[in-house]
């Protein structure tokens, strides 16, 4: 029976409900020893008894699922850590220019200028990654998170480049170049954004 069951569509179904049940705290690191059993436990009570019978019997299905999971769990901390970049750095940052109150429009876009210029080098630091399929060390990551987390204001999150970089660690080759490749995406959303608002600063204040 277990023959029949495709490991990729169970795994897939397995991380349905993971992700359904867990916040990302509770969720493992693709490089966990005995990740299958780690996600079994948080989904227990939703396993077919199909599926149950073939990681008992099956070590071929069992290793199979595994791997999958492991695949899956790599894409999901790949997305999961691209968005809270965005969430924990790039957002505040730019709202702590742009909400501020006690900066003239024309300061607000001065530093708007010099975050747009700082993201557009750390793009192009992402794209040359890509493009020669070598992911960013960790510490080389850390440098341009931190120095974007520090610019122009107090740091919302002041521990978040350490906090991101442990799990970037978890992730294979494949997951880092996934990782920048959707956190590249966020970058340029984010400068067309800033350019957008660039524009309406700049009506706003020749219109005073």
């Amino acid at each position: 029976m277990e023959e029949e069951l495709d490991p990729r569509k169970v795994a897939g179904y397995l991380m349905d409900v993971l992700v359904n049940v867990c916040d990302y705290e509770c969720i493992p690191k693709p490089d966990d020893e005995d990740v299958l059993y780690k996600v079994l436990d948080k989904v227990i009570d939703k396993i077919d008894p199909e599926v149950d019978v073939a990681i008992k019997k099956s070590k071929t299905f069992r290793d199979e699922l595994e791997k999958e999971l492991r695949e899956m769990l790599n894409d999901y901390w790949a997305h999961t850590l691209a968005i809270n970049v965005e969430i924990s750095l790039l957002k505040p940052k730019y709202e702590q220019i742009v909400d501020n109150n006690e900066l003239s429009n024309s300061s607000k876009a001065e530093l708007l200028k010099s975050y747009a210029s700082k993201l557009e080098e750390f793009a192009d630091t992402i794209k040359l990654a890509l493009q020669e399929k070598k992911p960013l060390r960790v510490r080389k990551l850390y440098h341009w998170l931190k120095g974007l987390n520090d610019f122009a204001f107090e740091p919302e999150y002041d521990l978040f480049p350490d906090w991101l970089q442990d799990y970037y660690d978890t992730l294979d080759d494949y997951g880092r170049l996934w990782m920048l490749g959707e956190l590249l995406d966020i970058i340029n959303e984010w400068l067309s954004k800033i350019k957008q608002k660039l524009s309406e600063l700049e009506t706003l204040t020749n219109t005073r």
